[in-house]
């Protein structure tokens, strides 16, 4: 058996060199060779392979994974490979690649596991994944510059007009809708922003993908008029997909702007979305140029371009995109799939898997608010007045007692001489922020409720459970409902 293991295998030397912590095991379990450093994690030789699992496996999910692992590789001889965390010196968490390996021969199989440390390669990764989203909504600068021109020409021109006192009254409210109709679709455009640009690891939850598609190809509108490539849909009704809509925002805004890239004189764009049993399926067919085999098989590798130094105004594109895109639709379980050929434009279709659970996903539903019980005391503080100002006058206007502050300094000595039910705070103010307003309110009145308010996704070290959120722009409905939601909620403990 000990034949199973080759003469440069044997070499710790060779195995220390690229970092690989080997071990071998015959068919019944039992180790018969561990390298230098598998025996340096291990203080000494593994007993036997449940030894070996149990040590590097954090759970007894990771555990019956790598176990299921070996059990197939034995079987058909094909290698395999998980990602185990393990805490590593100073409790940080290190990511260990492990390889079963299929080594002997059929008459007396032996199996090799083979770990890995992988940990800045896969810091790496985030951090590609992070440039490639902020590349992303770099690129869309344009289209949004010029939504927005449009909407601040209409808002500011109705302004103006409503300003002048001499519209009917009438007019007036028609004047008043076009203003809060354009500032809504600014505050879209702003949370499609905001979607892009979220964290990776981001909370996940049920999402109308063809609302993301939709926010896709209306911040692309410009671009795609500009390119004069026409733009069908065929959506057919579907679930709502378990995902990070700003991630799925990435992977679709890569697919267009390839299909742009492959249309250089104009062409069409064809956006189709169909249900296939527990699956979405939304598929992208460009009548550009295509690809072939050659470069089909090797589009979804890391540092792979398709794209000319003309387009890039160096050798080449980074050949990033499509690799983060794969890693981000496996990440929500799906798969993303290519059809092309030359002159024959390409089809780039990605599959996601259902929502099981029940959740609300659209955005289209806005129930009027219920009353404010009477009595209700609110703080609200934040560094810009006209947001303070606004909300102290909505609230008042349904018999909320307001209180208004500018500065977390001045909002807490308020507090410390006034009840309060609710506090609205801005998370990023200057001088004492409102994590740390929020903090100190808990201390003087533990019965208060705090909301947080910001333009920006908060992370979770920033939050914790005792703490609400509300993200801007909001509007008076907004406001109403989330202190409705507050309210209703038992007191932090």
């Amino acid at each position: 058996m000990k034949r199973a293991i080759p003469s440069i295998i044997e070499d710790n030397r060779v195995l220390a060199q690229f970092g690989i912590s080997l071990s071998v095991f015959d068919f019944r379990g039992g180790c018969i060779f561990a390298s230098g450093l598998a025996q340096g994690h291990l203080g000494g030789s593994p007993r036997d392979l449940e030894t070996l699992i149990v040590s590097f496996a954090a759970d007894e999910v990771a555990c019956a994974k790598l176990r299921g692992n070996a059990a197939s590789t034995l079987a058909d001889r094909s290698p395999r490979s998980i990602e185990l965390r393990r805490l590593g010196p100073g409790e940080a968490v290190r990511v260990l690649e492990a390889t079963t390996l299929a080594m002997g021969n059929p008459d007396a199989p032996a199996l090799g596991i083979a770990l890995r440390d992988v940990t800045d390669i896969v810091e790496m990764g985030r951090r590609v994944a992070e440039l490639e989203r902020f590349a992303s909504v770099g690129c869309i600068a344009a289209s949004v510059a010029h939504e927005f021109n449009n909407i601040v020409t209409a808002i500011l021109g109705w302004a103006q007009i409503v300003g002048q006192g001499q519209l009917d009254e009438g007019s007036l409210a028609s004047a008043m809708e076009i203003i809060e109709s354009n500032a809504r679709r600014a505050k879209n455009i702003a949370g499609q922003l905001i979607g892009v640009s979220r964290p990776n690891g981001a909370a996940k939850f049920a999402v109308s993908v063809e609302e993301v598609l939709e926010d896709v190809l209306r911040l692309l509108s410009f671009e795609l008029g500009r390119a004069r490539i026409a733009v069908t849909r065929r959506y057919e009704p579907v679930e709502t997909c378990y995902a990070d809509p700003g991630r799925l925002n990435q992977v679709f805004n890569n697919i267009v702007r390839n299909a742009m890239d492959a249309m250089p004189d104009g062409g069409a764009l064809e956006v189709a979305m169909r249900q296939l049993g527990d699956a979405v399926e939304v598929s992208l067919k460009d009548t550009g140029e295509g690809m072939d085999a050659a470069t089909i098989e090797r589009i979804f590798d890391p540092y792979f371009s398709t794209k000319r130094a003309s387009e890039t105004g160096a050798p080449g594109g980074a050949g990033l995109g499509l690799s983060v895109c794969r890693d981000i639709v496996k990440d929500h379980g799906g798969n993303i799939i290519v059809d092309s050929r030359p002159g024959r434009g390409s089809t780039f279709t990605v599959v996601l898997p259902v929502t099981r659970i029940k959740e609300t996903a659209s955005r289209g539903s806005r129930p009027a608010p219920q009353a404010i019980p009477d009595g209700v005391r609110i703080l609200v503080v934040d560094d810009e007045p006209a947001i303070g100002e606004m909300i102290r006058t909505a609230l008042t206007l349904k018999g909320v007692e307001v209180t208004a502050s500018r500065t977390g300094e001045e909002a807490l000595a308020i507090a410390r001489v006034r009840p309060f039910e609710v506090a609205f705070v801005d998370f990023a103010m200057p001088g004492l922020s409102g994590r740390a307003l929020a903090d100190a309110l808990e201390e003087i009145q533990p019965s208060m409720s705090v909301v947080f308010m910001s333009g920006r996704e908060m992370t979770d070290g920033e939050m914790s459970r005792r703490y609400d959120f509300i993200r801007k722009p909001f509007d008076l409905f907004d406001i109403q409902r989330k202190l409705l939601e507050v309210l209703d909620q038992p007191s932090p403990d």
